[in-house]
C-alpha cells in the first residue's frame, strides 16, 4: 500500500478568503485527506472534511494557538494515521509532500527554519507555518506540551505559536528526532530575512527554487490574485 499523508489546518472566519485561494492547490495535491478545523460554518466540498470545533474569535494570538490545538485534535483522534502535515491557510502546495516522509522518514517532527541563521541558532527561529509529523504517542505528547506552553506564555505574544514551538524544539525535552527541512523547498516564505524590498515580492518569487513544494504567501501576499495566478496556477 502506498504511503499517504493527511493534511490539517485551522482556518478562522476572518481568514476564509485565504483558504479559498489556497484550497484548489490542496485539492490537487497528494494528500489522502484534507482536514480543516474552523470557528465558522464553512461549506464543505468533495475531498474536504470540516471540523467546527471552535467559537468565533478575532484575536490573532488566540487563533495562532488554535493551529496547534487543531493538529493535536487530529492526531489524538486518529492515532492510526501516521503521516500528518499541518499548513497555514496561506500556503500553496506546488508539489509532492509525501516525499518529506519517504526521504527523511526517520524523524518525529520535521520543520523549516528562517534562512541566514547560524546553525546553533536555527532551532530558535522555526516557522510554525508548515509542520511535518510522524503521529506517535511521543509526538502527541510533544503537541500537548506545545499547546500548554502557548496557553501559559507569560509574554502573550501575538505569534506565540511560533515562539513556543521554537523554544520547545530547541530544548527538546522529549529527545525527539527533529529534521530541519530545506526552507526554499518546503516552506518558501517571504519573511523579512528573505524579502528585502518592502511591497516588491516579484524578485523573490521569480527566483523560487524550481523544486519548491510549499509556497507560503504570508504577509497578505495571497490577496494579490495576479501573483497567485502567475506563481501557483501558471
Amino acid at each position: 500500500m502506498p504511503m499517504k499523508y493527511h493534511l490539517v489546518a485551522f482556518c478562522s472566519h476572518n481568514y476564509q478568503h485565504a483558504l479559498e485561494s489556497s484550497m484548489p492547490s490542496w485539492l490537487a495535491s497528494d494528500a489522502e485527506t484534507i482536514n480543516v478545523y474552523t470557528d465558522w460554518d464553512m461549506i464543505t466540498q468533495p475531498g474536504l472534511t470540516i471540523h467546527l470545533v471552535f467559537q468565533p474569535c478575532n484575536d490573532y494570538g488566540t487563533n495562532c494557538v488554535r493551529k496547534s490545538e487543531a493538529l493535536l485534535y487530529f492526531c489524538a483522534n486518529n492515532p492510526n494515521k501516521r503521516h500528518v502535515v499541518m499548513l497555514d491557510v496561506d500556503c500553496y502546495i506546488l508539489g509532492n509532500l509525501m516525499d518529506a516522509f519517504r526521504v527523511y522518514g526517520g524523524f518525529d517532527v520535521a520543520v523549516t527554519v528562517y534562512k541566514n541563521l547560524k546553525h546553533k541558532h536555527r532551532l530558535k527561529n522555526v516557522s510554525a507555518g508548515a509542520l511535518f509529523i510522524n503521529n506517535t504517542a511521543r509526538t502527541r505528547e510533544f503537541l500537548c506540551r506545545w499547546v500548554k506552553d502557548q496557553r501559559s506564555d507569560y509574554h502573550q505574544t501575538s505569534c506565540r505559536d511560533q515562539r513556543c514551538l521554537s523554544l520547545l524544539l530547541h530544548r527538546n525535552p522529549l529527545e525527539l528526532n527533529i529534521k530541519q527541512l530545506d526552507y526554499n523547498i518546503w516552506n518558501a516564505h517571504a519573511n523579512p530575512t528573505v524579502l528585502k524590498t518592502d511591497n516588491n515580492p516579484l524578485s523573490w518569487l521569480e527566483n523560487l527554487d524550481e523544486h519548491c513544494r510549499v509556497l507560503h504567501l504570508a504577509r497578505g501576499l495571497w490577496k494579490d490574485k495576479e501573483l497567485v495566478e502567475r506563481f501557483v496556477c501558471g
